[in-house]
């Protein structure tokens, strides 16, 4: 999986099939920047009640495409009047064998 490591159903040791609950998704295997967008879309594409899934993969598309652009765009602080902004550096952004994220929006494009 993109996380480099497989959902896990209850307590990983059961078959799915027979649970009840939710797959529960690694976060913390995701880069900050994509964490809360892959997360999220990882746990809808696995929900167990199909009608909560995506409905088609172009709308799945859509989504995987999203989450990386929403992650690519520069994040700002705004003061309380709204007169000025200054961007906030990720602190992912620049360490060795952390690949930019316009590089994997290219490569979803």
């Amino acid at each position: 999986m993109a996380a480099g490591s497989l959902p896990r159903w209850g307590d990983g040791q059961s078959e799915p099939a027979v649970l009840e609950c939710e797959a529960t998704i690694d976060a913390d295997a995701f880069e900050p920047a994509v964490r809360e967008g892959m997360t999220a879309f990882f746990r809808q594409a696995l929900r167990r009640d199909y009608r909560e899934r995506f409905d088609n993969a172009e709308e799945m598309l859509r989504a995987w495409r999203q989450l990386f652009l929403a992650a690519a765009r520069p994040e700002t602080d705004t003061d309380h009047a709204g007169a000025t902004t200054t961007p906030v550096r990720r602190p992912d952004v620049g360490r060795p064998g952390v690949r930019p994220l316009r590089s994997l929006v290219a490569m979803v494009g």
